[in-house]
């Protein structure tokens, strides 16, 4: 795996955390969580290789 990929990653995994504990501590609802977490990684994994 390249470092590019690597960095790629590790950002969709930080975006998907912090949307999903900010969604969790708001809201208390833990699929509505869920589903903001897998949006902001995916939402990231797309958008981030074309920046990088």
């Amino acid at each position: 795996m390249s470092l590019r990929w690597a960095l790629i990653l590790l950002a969709a995994v930080v975006a998907g955390l912090v949307a999903g504990l900010l969604t969790y501590a708001r809201s208390g609802d833990w699929p509505g969580s869920l589903m903001a977490a897998f949006g902001a990684s995916s939402a990231t994994l797309m958008g981030l290789p074309l920046l990088v």
